[in-house]
């Protein structure tokens, strides 16, 4: 395996082939099988067709594959909008952020780069240093003060240090 990440009760592989992989708790889609099942042993995620996975992440019952053309994927519990998705809470077979520019929220992202799963939010990082945040607010993770759910967007970032996520996860990103 060439990339791993681990969510609240799964697991999600990437292999040197650039194929996806999934394992353990489906309850809200998360593993891509298409469907809430329980899988205890690698499961090869044959839904994303013809693209090569190149990066992983996972979070609280979601999961996220990033391809070789800078494409996301995403699957899993899409509370919130903590998957950049308005239409459902359940996603079950991995689905394309951008759904090829018809995601008004993400119009503005040009080339993603980074992807980043957390307990109740997400983020993205593309290549002009900007990063689009989604999800719970309850906390201010979204950086919005009044702490409402919401869909924003923080931008011009040239370096930053990002945490996300109920662990601490530290992402370092050096955007030229």
């Amino acid at each position: 395996m060439v990339k791993v990440a681990v969510g609240d009760e799964h697991s999600i592989f990437a292999d040197s082939h650039g194929k996806a992989w999934s394992m353990g708790s489906g309850s809200f889609g998360q593993l891509g099988t298409g469907n809430a099942t329980d899988q205890m042993a690698p499961n090869f995620i044959g839904l994303i067709k013809g693209e090569a996975i190149v990066d992983v992440s996972a979070g609280a019952f979601t999961s996220a594959f990033v391809t070789l053309d800078h494409r996301i994927w995403v699957c899993g519990f899409n509370g919130d909008g903590r998957l950049f998705m308005k239409d459902s809470d359940h996603i079950y077979v991995p689905t394309d952020m951008s759904m090829n520019g018809k995601n008004a929220e993400l119009a503005e992202l040009t080339v993603p780069i980074s992807v980043s799963l957390g307990g109740t939010h997400s983020c993205i990082v593309d290549n002009k240093g900007q990063v689009f945040l989604a999800g719970a607010n309850d906390s201010g993770q979204l950086g919005i003060p009044d702490f409402d759910t919401n869909h924003e967007r923080l931008k011009n970032l040239h370096k930053y240090s990002l945490a996300l996520g109920d662990e601490l996860a530290e992402n370092q990103l050096d955007i030229k």
